[in-house]
């Protein structure tokens, strides 16, 4: 019988890095705070992130660098 590789297994996807950080979103937290606590920029939070900056749901979490 020949051999195939479909029974192997592939990557599942690209890995989050081991560099990157994230925030889990608490009742009041904007990305203003976070800004500040992380010293990351507004600018770079929201476009590093999928949520509009007045509907940032609580529970998910945030990537910060």
């Amino acid at each position: 019988k020949p051999v195939t590789s479909s029974g192997e297994k592939k990557p599942a996807g690209p890995r989050e890095d081991a560099t990157q950080t994230f925030h889990t979103v608490k009742a009041g937290d904007t990305y203003w705070y976070m800004s500040r606590k992380y010293g990351v920029p507004v600018d770079w939070l929201i476009a590093n992130n999928k949520y509009e900056p007045r509907k940032i749901p609580i529970g998910v979490k945030i990537r910060i660098s």
